[in-house]
């Protein structure tokens, strides 16, 4: 007989498990989901704006870093990566998905992409509470 176990969704690159990949949406110096992404020229590596301007040599290759250029279609992955992980199966809640890289951006001194996330995270998280709140109350007036 086959014996087939059911298993959560869960993020190919490996966010929540612990054993996160490399990503092209992953900023190459807080390891934090790209917030305001440039790449670096030479080597077009991605990195958040702020993380990006204190790099002087490429983390993720090596090559000295000459300038750095805004990338919108790169904004545009992130949105689409961040979108995807709204899914609630096998997924952190969003609110807490914001967190955990509001605290990568923190940790490597990205205060402001830190800020932005955390604010991004307590939205998300007031949306939840907010929905529990309602489903508590429709369920007491059953």
């Amino acid at each position: 007989t086959l014996n087939f176990k059911h298993t959560m969704a869960q993020c190919p690159l490996g966010f929540g498990s612990g054993a996160v990949r490399s990503s092209p949406v992953e900023c190459g110096l807080c390891r934090g989901i790209l917030f305001d992404p440039v790449r670096l020229e030479p080597c077009m590596c991605s990195y958040c704006n702020d993380c990006g301007a204190r790099v002087k040599e490429c983390l993720k290759c090596g090559r000295d870093v000459e300038s750095m250029v805004e990338d919108p279609e790169l904004e545009n992955q992130v949105r689409i990566f961040v979108q995807a992980h709204k899914v609630p199966d096998g997924h952190k809640p969003l609110g807490l998905f914001y967190l955990e890289h509001a605290m990568k951006h923190k940790a490597h001194k990205n205060n402001f992409a830190a800020d932005a996330r955390l604010a991004e995270a307590i939205q998300e998280l007031d949306k939840g509470a907010a929905w529990e709140e309602k489903a508590v109350a429709m369920s007491t007036q059953a």
